[in-house]
C-alpha cells in the first residue's frame, strides 16, 4: 500500500434548469477539488481535502449559494 495518495478531481456542468419548468438557466461551471491521505504507520493517517481550489461561483438551485474554496483536515488512528 502507498504511504502517499492524492487524488484530483473535475466536475464541470452545462448550462441547464435547477427543476422543470423554470425560465432562468443556471451558468456552466467547472469545479477543481484534491483529496490526499498519508498513511504514516499502521496506526496513525493524515487526511486533507481541499474543495472549489479556483473558488468557482455557482448555482445547483437557482438562488441558492454554494461555498466558495473550503478546506478539511483529519488524523485517524485505527488498532
Amino acid at each position: 500500500m502507498p504511504a502517499l495518495m492524492i487524488e484530483p478531481s473535475v466536475t464541470m456542468v452545462s448550462e441547464r434548469f435547477s427543476r422543470s419548468g423554470e425560465r432562468d438557466r443556471l451558468a456552466p461551471f467547472a469545479r477543481f477539488d484534491v483529496a490526499s491521505s498519508y498513511q504514516f504507520n499502521e496506526t496513525w493517517k493524515a487526511t486533507l481535502r481541499v474543495e472549489n481550489i479556483a473558488n468557482a461561483r455557482y448555482q445547483d438551485v437557482y438562488n441558492f449559494g454554494t461555498t466558495g474554496r473550503a478546506a478539511y483536515a483529519g488524523l485517524t488512528a485505527t488498532w
